[in-house]
């Protein structure tokens, strides 16, 4: 599928606002009750997953910008079929079109391959504003979210609170990280990822109802239009030859205590030198540092 171009994206910006919200699976915080033999360990499959709180709020949010200026939103997520659940929330509460990127597209993938498969898509979506959480529930910050923005070269505000669309642009209110408050102006296409709670609205039974009926569209190779290779492997970064006087590592004397043998084979057999304090003037100073540099053979 042929991709829009920034400028397309913006004229089409003015006429039908196009949001595309991302929806991650985090593993419930209170799993079930269930141990391993022995009780070292919960039992993997006893732990549940469940739709991310953060990316919940930044789906209202991104409802509420629905309502306020109008267009389409479309809901996306990475996965296996079990996060079509999250992505049938998603269309009940206002939701006009699910999209599934196949998991085994995400198997064996770096978190460079897999922010250039969310590129790729939101390319192909022509998303004029992507949202999502600003944490995950069980793993902190994410990564990728940010890096697929970077690859489609568009803007990355994080920890926002509210936001406008106003002059082809967004203007947002965001929080920083010292607890402050920012205001900041984007053009569009902008990713936003939001911070704080909301109330997110309760879908209705006809709601909930279509959102079954209603078909989750799941994208491969042939719909992002990348081969899975390209997708799985990061692009080499060169290589590097061997030093031609390596530093060769003495081994400690068994002699020494534990912690200074350590200390040894850290260091690599380099001798730490004990520094010395010079109480001279500016002049007096720079002669000492020639002798010096002088001695350890720094200059000739």
């Amino acid at each position: 599928m042929p991709c829009a171009s920034r400028n397309e994206k913006i004229k089409m910006a003015n006429d039908e606002l196009n949001i595309v919200v991302l929806l991650r699976a985090c593993r419930d915080p209170r799993p079930a009750a269930g141990v391993k033999d022995g009780g070292i360990a919960i039992k993997e499959r006893d732990v549940r997953t469940m739709l991310n709180p953060s990316d919940l709020g930044a789906l209202e949010k991104a409802l509420q910008l629905k309502d306020k200026h109008g267009g389409r939103l479309i809901v996306l997520a990475m996965g296996s079929q079990e996060v079509e659940e999250y992505l049938r929330t998603g269309l009940s509460m206002g939701g006009d079109r699910a999209v599934r990127i196949s998991d085994r597209m995400i198997g064996g993938c770096d978190d460079a391959g897999v922010s250039r498969l969310l590129s790729r898509a939101f390319d192909i979506l022509s998303a004029d504003v992507i949202c999502t959480g600003n944490m995950l529930e069980d793993r902190g910050f994410d990564a990728l979210f940010p890096l697929a923005a970077a690859k489609s070269n568009m803007p990355c505000v994080q920890n926002v609170l509210t936001t406008e669309v106003q002059d082809e642009g967004l203007h947002i209110l965001r929080a920083t990280d010292h607890g402050d408050r920012q205001r900041v102006k984007t053009p569009l296409p902008a990713a936003l990822t939001f911070t704080g709670a909301a109330d997110v609205r309760y879908p209705g039974i006809d709601a909930l109802v279509e959102s079954v009926n209603t078909p989750v569209e799941v994208w491969g190779t042939p719909e992002l239009g990348i081969s899975h290779m390209t997708a799985a492997t990061t692009m080499p970064a060169g290589f590097g030859t061997p030093r031609p006087d390596p530093v060769r590592v003495v081994t400690p004397d068994p002699n020494l205590p534990a912690f200074d043998r350590i200390l040894a084979l850290l260091s690599g057999g380099v001798t730490a030198r004990q520094g010395e304090v010079h109480h001279l003037c500016a002049e007096d100073t720079a002669d000492e540092l020639m002798v010096l540099f002088k001695k350890i053979e720094l200059l000739p």
